[in-house]
């Protein structure tokens, strides 16, 4: 049995991971570090999520699919892991683009040649604007209600717990982001007030938002009590397991895995 010392992720396209940690595995001895895994993603169904539209499937809006398995997830959620990110896309619409390049000022050549005008992939500094603690760009406009340029995602790594009380064993990331991402600060605010990350579990709902005649659904986390003495032994071992790992979300999806106050919504 082959015993991995080193914590990383890196992620590739599509949300692809490579992942190093210190989980023992058997039966995967012979493959090399090459081939990579899918970080799983939980969504919430939109409108225009591609799963609504899949044979052999019943989601409806709204609901909370696990993005590998394609299953709706359970309600109960603990987290083992926070991380942030930051990302300035480039706008698919012509016009979006177009006001976009004249803000910026920049060439259409420098607007056109990429998908990624900055990418701050621990949350502190952007590969073309540097320290975010310096850039506005992230920052909602208070006066005049104006959405951020750049995208900052609050995003949960935990494990989510079946019915009858057994945690899965797996984890997955739960991402919050434009519209959702005050409810991630809620989320997050209430965990780091607990003295370990994972002593409290929370229900994962989603909630309808209707604005300027669109609709969508954003994902809320309430408190639900504590794990139980059985959960616990289980749920501290995927955290050692995962809280050393580093993360880097594939921020190319984002514009169409998110959900804003003009209801296009994919995330």
């Amino acid at each position: 049995m082959k015993k991995v010392e080193e914590n990383a992720v890196e992620i590739k396209k599509d949300n692809a991971v490579a992942v190093k940690s210190q989980v023992q595995h058997t039966g995967f001895e012979d493959m090399s570090d090459d081939v990579s895994l899918i970080l799983p993603i939980v969504k919430v169904m939109q409108s225009t999520s591609p799963e609504l539209d899949l044979e052999g499937v019943s989601f409806k809006k709204g609901d909370l699919v696990h993005s590998l398995l394609l299953e709706k997830v359970p309600a109960k959620f603990v987290p083992i892991k926070f991380f942030d990110s930051k990302v300035l896309l480039v706008p698919q619409k012509d016009d979006d683009k177009e006001a976009l390049r004249i803000k910026l000022n920049l060439t259409p050549e420098e607007i056109n040649s990429t998908n990624i005008l900055c990418q701050a992939k621990d949350g502190r500094t952007g590969t073309r604007y540097g320290s975010c603690a310096d850039c506005e760009k992230f920052k909602w406009n208070n006066e005049t209600g104006e959405k951020p340029m750049c995208t900052q995602s609050l995003n949960a790594m935990g494990v989510f717990v079946e019915e009858d009380g057994t945690p899965q064993d797996f984890p997955a990331v739960i991402r919050f982001a434009n519209t959702s991402f005050k409810h991630g600060r809620k989320f997050y605010s209430m965990v780091k007030m607990s003295r370990r990350i994972y002593d409290r579990l929370y229900t994962l709902t989603s909630k309808k938002v209707e604005k300027n005649n669109n609709a969508w659904y954003e994902i809320v986390a309430v408190p639900a009590g504590k794990p139980t003495e059985e959960q616990l032994p289980f749920i501290i071992e995927m955290f050692d397991d995962f809280a050393n790992a580093s993360f880097e979300l594939n921020e190319e999806v984002m514009d169409s895995e998110s959900s804003d106050d003009d209801g296009v919504v994919e995330y």
